[in-house]
């Protein structure tokens, strides 16, 4: 069985006592963005410019004591900064109100995997919201175009299942080949080749016997 969302695919890391006070100081500043949380309520397919941002700096912000620079890059307009403080927070179990704004950031400043993220948070949050689930859709479509290889793991989930679309299995098949491009270790890669084995089976099972 495929994960609900990708966001509820990151493993949680015991916080460290002394990072309890960083953690609540970048929710809180987060919290207190009121552009942010607005825009967090938006549809991530709506604010998801046409183009990717330039990935300048992979590295830093995996742990509490990088985020207050990591947060200032984002603030500034470093889109993969908000992305990787997102992911560090909620691994870090952060209150989503606090992360997830910054996906939905990343996600306007062209990361698609934050518009992913954020997608997943929603329909998390709401599963049988039909409008969630049209935006969720929307989103992945948008961030599979391109080349999000999680966004592609959902669409294909959600083409496979008639959610919000109109099922299709062998359209899933297709999208799911995009999933693998950080190879098969990745986490969206596995699923995708889980699901498609699993649509595979289904068509299998649906053709007329000789």
């Amino acid at each position: 069985m495929l994960l609900v969302a990708v966001s509820l695919s990151l493993p949680q890391t015991a916080v460290a006592g002394e990072d309890t006070p960083i953690i609540e100081r970048i929710d809180a500043e987060v919290r207190a963005n009121a552009q942010w949380t607005q825009e967090a309520e938006q549809c991530p397919a709506d604010l998801m410019p046409g183009h990717r941002a330039l990935e300048i700096d992979a590295d830093g912000c995996d742990t509490a004591d990088q985020l207050d620079g990591c947060l200032a890059r984002c603030t500034a307009g470093d889109a993969y900064a908000c992305l990787r403080t997102a992911v560090t927070l909620q691994r870090l179990g952060g209150d989503p109100a606090g992360f997830e704004p910054l996906y939905q950031r990343a996600c306007k400043l062209g990361a698609a995997s934050g518009c992913t993220n954020h997608a997943a948070g929603l329909y998390r949050a709401d599963m049988q919201n039909e409008r969630v689930q049209a935006c969720a859709a929307r989103s992945f479509t948008k961030a599979c175009d391109q080349d999000d290889p999680w966004a592609c793991t959902m669409l294909g989930m959600y083409l496979a299942r008639g959610i919000a679309v109109k099922k299709d299995l062998p359209k899933a098949l297709e999208v799911l080949k995009k999933s693998c491009k950080h190879g098969e270790e990745d986490p969206a890669c596995s699923n995708a080749l889980q699901l498609g084995a699993s649509i595979r089976k289904t068509l299998d099972e649906a053709r007329p016997a000789d």
